[in-house]
């Protein structure tokens, strides 16, 4: 009923998904790349790593919030048709 409504925070959701997912992967490369630096390369690739799981994290949220407004919204539509149009 209401999925087209919340379409664009899915998208943007996966997005973000995919963003963070690609900000692990880049500071895992660093690591491996400049892994003989020791410490240098584990610092250089920690921001990388930390943002990549916020926004995992982030897209994720927004997914539930999104799927819930969507529920929400279709629970609240059948009860206003149910009100409408009583069952005898």
């Amino acid at each position: 009923m209401q999925t087209r409504d919340y379409e664009l925070a899915r998208n943007v959701a996966g997005l973000s998904q995919l963003f963070g997912a690609i900000f692990c992967v880049l500071g895992l490369w660093v690591v491996i790349e400049l892994g003989s630096f020791g410490l240098i390369s584990l610092a250089g690739s920690a921001p990388s790593l930390a943002g990549g799981m916020l926004l995992i994290v982030a897209g994720r949220i927004l997914r539930i919030v999104a799927d819930h407004s969507n529920a929400s919204a279709e629970a609240l539509q059948i009860l206003q048709r149910i009100e409408k149009n009583p069952v005898e």
